[in-house]
């Protein structure tokens, strides 16, 4: 099943059961030309599909997509969303780790490869972030554990460029672009986080962190550029977050008044001024404001991105 928040009206609608996809888990989903595309994941059998359906929610609908040409049955992959195409790459499916994937254009219902040539070996839990037409993936763990290699996809040219290994392996870490470098914070492996400087292809630390989000809650952290800063929000367990400013390098925790109850297996979406963050079971969903007005008060509902029962 699914449910839909509406944010004006702070409202709640079912989606459609009709034509859903099957039930899965560590798939991806994402917004795309008013609609949600998920692909990918694993089955109820803990199978590896490489299905995808669209929902259109102004017709609470869904539309399969199609196979010919798909990446291979995968979950664990990353997928972003440039130029209105979906960019999946690298995932696991329970044997093999892959460094290849797929372009899915929603208009054409097709697929074209994303090379594997030259690019970095496969990985799962990795970061992965769209910037400049490009997308840069980093980190993510291999069978001998946490990676810390890089690399840069054109989507214009199906290349990849090569990056510098990065002072630190992470994984399950988020990232965001600012428009002059990519940050990487959180996660696992290392408590330092890093930031990539594409016109230098140079790494550095960020050097000023305060542990904002504490140990227990650094994986699968939410991270949202705002235009100025980067917002981080747990993942979990003890509900905190920060927001980190390159320009000063400088770190303040993020106002908790009024914060949802702690969420299991949370996930959050930024709508261009504002995140939401909803959790599994019982937990609270909350609205977060980055201006002086924090958090509205909790929704006592529970939000499912996707879930089939």
């Amino acid at each position: 099943m699914g449910i839909r928040y509406h944010p004006v009206s702070d409202s709640w609608t079912s989606t459609s059961l009709v034509n859903a996809p099957a039930a899965r888990d560590f798939h991806t989903a994402n917004a795309i030309n008013g609609t949600m595309i998920i692909w990918g994941g694993r089955n109820s059998s803990n199978q590896a599909i490489n299905t995808g359906s669209i929902y259109d929610p102004t017709s609470n609908t869904w539309t399969a997509i199609s196979q010919v040409n798909a990446p291979s049955p995968r979950y664990w992959h990353k997928s972003v969303v440039v130029n209105n195409k979906l960019i999946i790459w690298s995932g696991f499916n329970g044997s093999t780790l892959f460094n290849d994937g797929g372009i899915y254009d929603p208009v054409t219902d097709s697929w074209t490869p994303v090379t594997s040539t030259n690019a970095p070996a496969g990985r799962a839990r990795f970061a992965m972030v769209n910037f400049d037409n490009k997308i840069m993936i980093y980190g993510g763990e291999d069978t001998g554990g946490t990676v810390n290699t890089a690399g840069i996809y054109n989507i214009d040219n199906n290349t990849w460029q090569a990056v510098p290994a990065a002072p630190v392996g992470k994984v399950r870490h988020g990232g965001v672009f600012t428009g002059n470098e990519l940050l990487f914070y959180g996660g696992t492996g290392s408590t330092t986080h890093v930031k990539y400087n594409p016109v230098s292809n140079s790494w550095s630390n960020i050097t000023s962190n305060p542990n904002v989000v504490t140990s227990a809650n650094n994986s699968d952290l939410n991270c949202f550029w705002t235009g100025t800063e980067m917002l981080v929000w747990a993942n979990g367990g003890t509900s905190t977050g920060g927001k980190y400013n390159p320009l000063t390098d400088s770190w303040t925790l993020i106002n908790t008044h009024n914060q949802p109850t702690v969420l299991t297996f949370n996930y959050s979406v930024w709508t261009g001024n504002k995140f939401i963050t909803y959790g599994s079971g019982q937990a609270q969903t909350g609205i977060y404001d980055p201006l002086p007005t924090g958090f509205a008060p909790p929704v006592n509902k529970p939000y499912y991105f996707y879930e089939k029962n």
